[in-house]
């Protein structure tokens, strides 16, 4: 984004030119010009006010998860009427296992989380497992437990026969009390449940979600929903195979829940592209929202609100929430976008409620319809036809004869057996790589007041990757001595264009050397920073789940051992990667020259783009002054000579250290834990005891 805005820009005034017109004929050139930069200017920065819009309102998982705490019945649920005349409900857990019985009562207790009044409670369903006959269950609310009568705020009762039915679902059943009762919020009540025969169980809705891959609904918020409120195990496996079991998944599913949950467009975006794969589980997402034939499956999720579409598998759509760019009254619905576009910040989440006239035998009608006979499932090998992603059997053999990772790297080197002196040498080979692509890079852009020489690094790594990853992907083995010759091209080119240019570069040097020695300083501090970091914790691991750094290394490896591009899959035997892998050649290319290690090298090569990032950020930063001081500041003022530095330290430092702000509060809170260990304090305690124990230092 930032490159096409800079490359409309230069058209913009590239196209401006500069033209002269006679008296006798108007010059439209400069108002069309001024038009359009005006125009894309406006267009920018409303499409970036109405895009944060998205962030200012609940991110639309959270908002369905509280909608749903609100909506879809718990096993106990506490209606609170608030003074604004709202009903906030209240879930309460109870848990497989538990039951009510005649000498056993059922003891649970809320903190109230709004201040109103309590009417009355719901049950979700209520079963009686020993099927003894009608009963009355009884409710008495407190504010202490196994309170006495005296003490007893509210009572209710509730007489019928819940044994169960064929149907095992149930209308939720009220439970009124004699008077109403005040809750004040952050108050602790206690409820207390018997029965005067039977064994009593209750639950909550049944909740289906679609796969184990994506999120589920409801979150955790103030209440855990798969903690005793709701059934927590129906999922419909949307990606499975296709066949008689997911058909017989499926509409066992479908009858025993009350409520579907769609979280994203993850799962229907992709899957209804395929139907020859999955014939059955694209006819599911038709026939659910009841998206007509003749129309696109994903432009009606696209669209579809309550009401719009009526589903022929016995749902409803009860519920949708989005969060649109938005000005105004102007809502642009991006659900259209590529998927990455809205899935981890605001997707569409749908809410899908059984109706009345559900009926299984129509479901088995519509669902067993679909021919599972011809579909379409082929692994790599057999679809030849389509994509191989194996390698040809002559890549293959290259890639199997050229060589072994212990040829490449070799732990008794010297910059293998002492990590220090690999640091050395790596730092070095940067350097002088640096160095040797700064006056091809002071051809290339002599406009820079700097000449480019903060970005002569970067420049160099990727000229010195970018050959070898060509001639890789032409068939010439990538491997040292092809590494080595394209160094070599790198360091003629640059020594003899510096060469014809060394009195530029000699006049250069000595009229500014304090600014070369300040980018050298800005990348080793940098470098220094983000290698202690890499030192505290150099694993790189997920403590609990791993993350993708097992993949990363391994790919980075692959790259390392491969002698030809695209690089062998370490995951599939005989394939190559069918993934993104250049990042890994760009950093993998002077590894391998230099035949440091891969697990110690990776741990240069953060610390190393680290510091590119942070100095070419600086280069923008001090050009963008072009070495001189803003209007209006003084001959003699501090900031006129330190200006240009000021503004790349702070363009720097913006982009590698405070782009993400919860890197402040993650520092934030590790000084509060230090200020005080084991406990917690509030903001203004901290900073009170931050501001002292400064005072206390500069006393010291």
């Amino acid at each position: 984004y930032p490159l096409l805005a800079m490359m409309t820009a230069w058209f913009v005034f590239s196209f401006s030119g500069k033209s002269v017109s006679s008296s006798k004929q108007i010059n439209w050139k400069p108002f069309l010009v001024s038009l359009i930069g005006a125009i894309i200017l406006i267009a920018t920065a409303a499409w970036a006010y109405a895009f944060h819009t998205v962030y200012v309102r609940d991110e639309t998982r959270l908002a369905a998860s509280r909608w749903i705490y609100q909506n879809v019945p718990g096993p106990i649920n506490i209606h609170i009427h608030t003074p604004d005349g709202e009903i906030y409900n209240q879930p309460l857990a109870f848990f497989s296992g538990s039951s009510i019985q005649v000498d056993s009562p059922f003891n649970t207790s809320f903190n109230a989380l709004r201040d109103g009044s309590v009417n009355e409670v719901t049950l979700g369903n209520i079963v009686d497992n020993s099927a003894s006959g009608p009963q009355t269950l009884s409710l008495q609310l407190a504010s202490e437990p196994n309170a006495p009568p005296e003490r007893v705020l509210a009572k209710a009762t509730l007489t019928a026969d819940f044994a169960p039915k064929s149907d095992p679902r149930s209308a939720p059943a009220t439970m009124a009390f004699d008077q109403p009762l005040a809750v004040t919020e952050g108050q602790v009540y206690y409820l207390q449940f018997e029965t005067t025969g039977g064994s009593l169980s209750l639950s909550g809705s049944s909740v289906a979600n679609e796969t184990d891959y994506d999120f589920t609904l409801p979150f955790r918020t103030e209440y855990d929903g798969f903690g005793g409120i709701y059934r927590g195990d129906l999922n419909f496996q949307v990606y499975w195979d296709d066949d008689a079991v997911k058909l017989k998944r499926f509409t066992s599913t479908l009858d025993q829940t009350d409520y579907i949950f769609i979280p994203t467009n993850h799962q229907y975006g992709q899957i209804t592209r395929l139907p020859e794969r999955y014939p059955l589980t694209t006819v599911y997402y038709r026939e659910l929202l009841g998206c007509p034939p003749v129309d696109n499956i994903i432009e009606c999720f696209r669209v579809a609100r309550p009401g719009m579409f009526e589903g022929n598998l016995g749902f409803d759509l009860v519920a949708v929430f989005e969060s649109y760019p938005t000005i105004g009254s102007i809502v642009i619905n991006d659900q259209a976008a590529e998927e990455a576009f809205t899935f981890y910040d605001h997707p569409k989440v749908l809410i899908f409620e059984k109706r009345a006239d559900y009926s299984p035998a129509q479901v088995r009608t519509i669902l067993g319809a679909v021919d599972l006979t011809n579909v379409i499932h082929l692994t790599p090998r057999e679809a030849s036809s389509y994509k191989s992603l194996l390698l040809p059997d002559e890549r293959l053999a290259e890639q199997r004869t050229e060589g072994t990772w212990s040829e490449l790297f070799n732990y008794n080197w010297l910059q293998n057996k002492y990590p220090v002196v690999g640091l050395a040498i790596w730092y070095l080979f940067v350097f002088v790589l640096g160095v040797l692509t700064y006056p091809i890079i002071r051809l290339v852009m002599p406009g820079l007041g700097d000449k480019g020489y903060p970005l002569a690094r970067t420049l160099g790594l990727v000229i010195l990757a970018y050959a070898p990853w060509l001639l890789g992907s032409l068939g010439v083995s990538y491997s040292r001595l092809t590494i080595g010759l394209v160094f070599a091209a790198i360091a003629v080119a640059g020594i003899s264009l510096g060469w014809m240019r060394k009195d530029e570069l000699l006049e250069e040097w000595k009229s500014n050397w304090r600014h070369f020695l300040i980018v050298e300083g800005v990348f080793l501090s940098f470098f220094v920073f983000d290698l202690l970091i890499r030192l505290g914790n150099p694993d790189l691991w997920h403590p609990s789940k791993g993350g993708e750094r097992p993949m990363d290394f391994s790919y980075f490896n692959a790259v390392l051992k491969s002698t030809g591009f695209p690089p062998y899959d370490p995951w599939f035997a005989g394939g190559y990667i069918n993934y993104y892998y250049y990042g890994f050649v760009l950093v993998g290319t002077p590894v391998k020259l230099l035949g440091i290690v891969p697990s110690i090298a990776y741990n240069f090569i953060l610390p190393t783009l680290f510091a590119l990032v942070g100095t070419s950020m600086f280069s923008i930063g001090w050009n963008l002054l072009g070495g001189k001081s803003p209007k209006g500041i003084s001959e003699g003022s501090p900031i006129k000579n330190f200006s240009p530095f000021v503004a790349g330290l702070a363009a720097a430092l913006l982009m590698v250290a405070l782009g993400n702000l919860g890197t402040v509060q993650m520092v934030f809170q590790a000084l509060a834990r230090l200020a005080a260990p084991g406990g917690s304090i509030t903001d203004v305690d901290f900073f009170q005891r931050l501001v002292f124990a400064a005072q206390g230092l500069y006393k010291t």
